[in-house]
C-alpha cells in the first residue's frame, strides 16, 4: 500500500509519469510481522502454512490463508485496505510489478532464517525447506544476499530508502 501511495502521489500531486518513478520493495525478516512470505507461491503458502505462521486468515474462507494474499488480490479480498476503504488490487505485488514497474528484492539471509524457523516448528528439514522456498519465488522477485547490504549499496549509489 505504501508503494502504491508513493507512486500515486507523485503522479497526482506532481504530474510525474509512472514510468519516471522507480520503486523497490524489500522483503525480509522472520516471524509474524515479516514481509518475506509475500515472495512465495501459493504452493509454499499451503505447504508451510504461512497463513498460520503469520496469523493471517483468508478473507474468502475465514481460515488461515493457504494462498499468497499479497501477490494477487482476488474479488472479495479485504487486503490491502485502509480502514474501510479498499481493497486496492493495484497494491498487490503482481500489480505493482506489472503496472507500476516496482522491483522486489528478497533477502537470502531471511529465507535461510525462515527455513530454520519452519524446521524448528516441525515443518521439515531446514535445508530442504530452504531449497523448496528458493525454487518457488514468484517471477520477477530477486534474491539478494542480505537486505541490509542491498539497502546500504543503494544508498551509496544515491538511492533513498523510505521505510514504512
Amino acid at each position: 500500500m505504501h508503494i502504491l501511495n508513493y507512486i500515486s502521489t507523485y503522479q497526482a500531486a506532481y504530474g510525474v509519469d509512472i514510468a519516471d518513478v522507480s520503486t523497490i520493495g524489500t522483503l525480509y525478516s522472520v516471524g509474524p510481522q515479516s514481509s518475506i512470505a509475500m515472495a512465495f507461491t501459493d504452493d509454499m503458502w499451503a505447504k508451510y502454512r504461512f497463513g498460520e505462521y503469520l496469523s493471517l486468515d483468508d478473507p474468502q474462507t475465514g481460515e488461515p490463508s493457504v494462498r499468497n494474499l499479497f501477490y494477487k488480490t482476488m474479488e472479495g479480498d479485504s487486503l490491502p485496505r485502509i480502514g474501510n476503504i479498499g481493497p486496492f488490487p493495484d497494491a498487490s505485488v503482481s500489480a505493482l510489478q506489472a503496472k507500476m514497474g516496482t522491483t522486489f528484492l528478497l533477502c537470502n539471509n531471511a529465507v535461510t532464517a525462515l527455513s530454520m524457523d519452519l524446521s524448528m516448528q516441525g515443518r521439515g528439514e531446514a535445508e530442504a525447506i530452504l531449497a523448496d522456498l528458493k525454487n518457488h519465488v514468484h517471477k520477477g522477485i530477486h534474491l539478494v544476499p542480505a537486505m541490509v547490504i542491498a539497502i546500504e549499496k543503494a544508498q551509496v549509489a544515491g538511492i533513498s530508502y523510505n521505510k514504512q
